[in-house]
């Protein structure tokens, strides 16, 4: 490998949901844009976070879960990716672990040194050829799956959660992180208060994940968080300032049985917003789709977490036409970038010594239906020159600082 290359990292996370709920026809293109996209990017290492493996129904979506597996694989544009590792979670009969994530990582021959750790062994293996886990994943000590405390939704059960792994590439450290948080059942309930209770919920998931997976990494690594944070608009202030305004720009009111909020213009008395439990109608969606700069105000829940994002320039991500509609918003949730990319400081340390020009954040398949998400992806390039190459005395050293919380695993 050219030692003045750069080590070119791909990052991305799906909800994969509705791509398992409509596979017949949202399946095969959703894995050709991936493809492309990776042969686009040409990165050494990418690492695709997923959430609702197997959608609503799990029961019925192994096959689609190997089907899916199987097209990656067979895919013309990773074959060059001969290392593999992949953590599906598939066991939906034990409710109190079932996260219905899944975690794929592919490392391109360019890498000379590829790692995971082993969370119960306390020292990283070597990677060779290819590996997807979908059965007992509790047997296997490369990853550590965690779901929430059922206090953080108490009116429903859920599977949220996150998952871990830890990787040695180059002698660079890395921790990445597969996380799902709670979504909004109800606009109304959302619309009431600011915060949300919703957005109250997610705030204490993220703290006991931080804390959590704190605990079981060293906190000088890198950490990578990247999935489906369910993070919403502030729909409250949203509503307040967008739609009625400081001099009563629209009126609000409420129909008969209380189910609807609606706003009509206060001039012309015609509706510019509906709202009910999975109803967010607006009569004008350029807001959402042409001048979602003006939005990023009312997007606050990445704040005050200690985590770090580029610059959103990108529309949400969330929730987009499944009708063949690339471009469409649903009209069921306010459309909110759902889909991020978070880092500590030490991964904000990682992309400050990037060259400027390979770090890009957006969507993948911009053109293209890729279900009710877009998946959302961070690329970087690290100047080979600056990744450490570890000695075999650094790498004992390395490993006896993440000999930590290794009862949490059993978790």
């Amino acid at each position: 490998m050219d030692e003045h290359r750069d080590m070119s990292v791909l990052l991305v996370t799906a909800n994969v949901g509705s791509m398992f709920e409509q596979s017949a026809r949202i399946l095969p293109d959703w894995t050709t844009q991936f493809c492309q996209f990776v042969a686009e990017r040409q990165p050494d290492f990418v690492a695709l976070h997923c959430q609702e493996v197997g959608g609503k129904f799990p029961t019925e979506a192994s096959r689609i879960v190997d089907q899916f597996i199987e097209c990656l694989f067979n895919c013309r544009e990773l074959e060059s990716f001969t290392r593999v590792r992949g953590y599906m979670d598939e066991e939906y009969q034990c409710q109190e672990r079932f996260t219905a994530l899944g975690s794929v990582y592919f490392a391109r021959n360019s890498l000379h040194d590829v790692a995971i750790w082993d969370f119960a062994g306390e020292r990283f293996h070597p990677v060779a050829g290819r590996e997807v886990v979908t059965e007992d994943l509790g047997g296997n000590n490369h990853h550590v799956r965690v779901k929430f405390p059922s206090q953080f939704s108490p009116h429903r059960l859920t599977r949220k959660g996150y998952l871990l792994t830890r990787w040695r590439l180059n002698g660079q450290f890395f921790n990445f992180v597969n996380i799902h948080l709670y979504h909004d059942p109800s606009n109304l309930v959302a619309m009431e208060a600011s915060p949300s209770t919703y957005a109250q919920n997610r705030h204490k998931a993220m703290l006991y994940c931080l804390e959590r997976f704190q605990e079981q990494v060293p906190s000088s690594d890198p950490s990578f968080l990247f999935g489906d944070f369910n993070f919403r608009l502030d729909l409250h202030e949203l509503v307040n300032d967008v739609y009625i305004g400081p001099r009563g720009k629209a009126q609000l009111h409420h129909d008969a049985e209380g189910q609807q909020n609606i706003l009509t213009d206060s001039s012309s008395g015609e509706v510019v917003l509906r709202l009910a439990q999975k109803l967010f109608q607006a009569s004008d969606n350029t807001l959402f789709e042409e001048r979602f700069d003006t939005l990023v105000k009312f997007d606050k829940e990445a704040l005050d977490l200690g985590l770090s994002e580029r610059c959103i320039d990108f529309p949400p991500s969330y929730p987009l036409s499944e009708s063949g509609e690339a471009r469409q918003y649903l009209g069921t949730r306010c459309p909110a970038w759902c889909d991020r990319v978070l880092y500590n400081t030490a991964g904000g340390g990682v992309l400050d010594s990037a060259r400027p020009q390979s770090i890009s954040y957006g969507l993948v398949g911009m053109d293209c239906c890729m279900g009710d998400h877009k998946p959302v992806y961070l690329s970087f390039g690290i100047p080979m020159e600056l990744a450490p190459t570890l000695n075999s005395d650094e790498e004992q050293t390395q490993t006896s600082t993440a000999n930590v919380a290794v009862a949490a695993v059993a978790h």
